[in-house]
């Protein structure tokens, strides 16, 4: 166990430290290449346990916007990363009907065309509409602050 106390902690704070270990992992050789070997954080027993190296197969690709299991999604995500996890879903659903398809004829191809055509204008609406979303409530936000 490299957290101390771990069953004391508040059940919410608990949702996030799988994230938080997530990003450490997923960054450990910027963290590596950025801090000087003598940073505190070298001498945690995250760190000193090598846990970092263990569980970096298990870290999902970071365009990942949403768990099913926590229900916790993305914020402040940048339109380009967005667009990346529509195209890496659409990428998954892809593969999913080429691997369950039986021999394709000319048709089948042209039916395929069609529908990467459809899901990537949805995919790209769906992420602007997302980005300007979050920007007009990130207005009224601020338009709220400079009243107040």
């Amino acid at each position: 166990e490299f957290l101390n106390d771990f069953s004391t902690y508040p059940s919410d704070f608990k949702i996030v430290i799988p994230y938080l270990i997530a990003s450490v992992v997923h960054h450990r050789e910027t963290i590596c290449n950025i801090l000087p070997s003598t940073h505190p954080v070298f001498l945690s027993r995250f760190w000193r346990s090598a846990m970092q190296e263990k569980l970096r197969d298990y870290i999902l690709p970071p365009c990942r916007m949403h768990c099913d299991v926590t229900g916790m999604q993305a914020s402040g995500v940048p339109p380009v990363t967005s667009l990346q996890h529509e195209f890496h879903s659409f990428g998954d659903t892809l593969l999913q009907k080429l691997s369950t398809t039986q021999p394709i004829t000319r048709n089948d191809f042209q039916t395929l065309s069609t529908e990467i055509r459809c899901e990537i204008r949805e995919s790209v609406a769906s992420a602007l509409a997302i980005n300007t979303s979050q920007q007009s409530s990130t207005l009224q936000q601020s338009a709220v602050s400079l009243h107040s």
